[in-house]
């Protein structure tokens, strides 16, 4: 395969900072986006995601810390039991999935996406390989204390062999106060 390596400028943190990424064919190596990005972990700037809802634009490069969340997902449904799966990804998901306490998914959450995705998870590449990303149109998300305003990104993660299709999972990124992704849908893998 032909490798392309190609430079996009972002602004993060208030500054514009630039790194290259391999691009192969369609698929984004996640693994070697981390490595080139030779900068300290960087959060999406809330300037950033302004200009992304107010524009309605998709982001040019994966955030370090979207790929870093796809990718403890897969690999803690494809290496634990259901339950300990069910508690381990609990600091990945978005608070509306959870219990009032925060302590366990809800009980939808858990019965159905969840064990949807734990189920077909052993299907997919791991490390992740990002095939596309679309952003939604929501713009918040939740209700109570688990509203948020922000943006929501779908990633289709590739299968593990090239046979069959890739699958979304959905990351929302709060507006306000920390800008770590979180999964709001797990249930389409």
């Amino acid at each position: 395969m032909k490798k392309l390596s190609t430079t996009f400028t972002i602004l993060v943190a208030s500054s514009v900072m630039a790194f290259n990424f391999t691009q192969t064919g369609n698929t984004l190596d996640s693994q070697q986006m981390i490595k080139d990005l030779n900068t300290p972990q960087q959060r999406v700037s809330q300037e950033y995601l302004h200009r992304l809802n107010v524009n309605k634009t998709l982001p040019k490069v994966l955030e370090k810390e979207a790929i870093y969340v796809l990718n403890k997902f897969i690999e803690i449904l494809q290496t634990d039991t259901f339950q300990a799966s069910a508690h381990r990804v609990i600091p990945l998901m978005h608070k509306s999935l959870l219990t009032q306490d925060g302590e366990n998914m809800d009980q939808d959450t858990l019965s159905f996406s969840f064990k949807k995705a734990y189920t077909n998870a052993k299907n997919y590449a791991y490390p992740v390989k990002i095939t596309r990303i679309d952003r939604l149109k929501t713009t918040e998300i939740g209700h109570g204390n688990s509203h948020e305003v922000g943006i929501e990104f779908k990633f289709w993660i590739a299968k593990k062999n090239s046979n069959g299709y890739s699958a979304p999972l959905v990351l929302f990124f709060k507006q306000h106060g920390s800008n770590e992704p979180k999964l709001s849908y797990v249930g389409s893998i």
